[in-house]
């Protein structure tokens, strides 16, 4: 009698154990695909950024319409309007990136 009883325990916690462990293994795998995107998002915004910085430095440091420059700002060489879209977009963007940045520090 004393042996049927410890078996079923010892069975029953093992059912408990194994769901359980199945349970929290779907969670760590939700959030371990999550945080992969995540820290993939966040790795596209910032090559965005840069490439965006790398733009308007080029654009901003030549004086006459080089080839590069007429690459990124067009052909028409309208340094003004293209900086008055560059500078916001660069600000906004940036400002993504800090909040997603905030919002996933780990207390650095």
């Amino acid at each position: 009698m004393l042996q049927n009883t410890f078996i079923t325990i010892m069975l029953a916690i093992t059912v408990i154990t194994s769901v359980s462990a199945f349970h929290y293994k779907v969670k760590f795998d939700s959030l371990t695909i999550q945080s992969h995107i995540n820290n993939k998002s966040t790795m596209t915004l910032v090559r965005d950024i840069a490439q965006l910085a790398d733009d308007i430095h080029l654009v901003s440091h030549h004086s006459d319409c080089s080839e590069m420059t007429q690459a990124v700002i067009g052909e028409e060489c309208d340094l003004g309007s293209y900086m008055e879209w560059a500078a916001p977009e660069l600000s906004k963007e940036t400002k993504k990136l800090r909040s997603i940045i905030n919002s996933t520090s780990l207390g650095y």
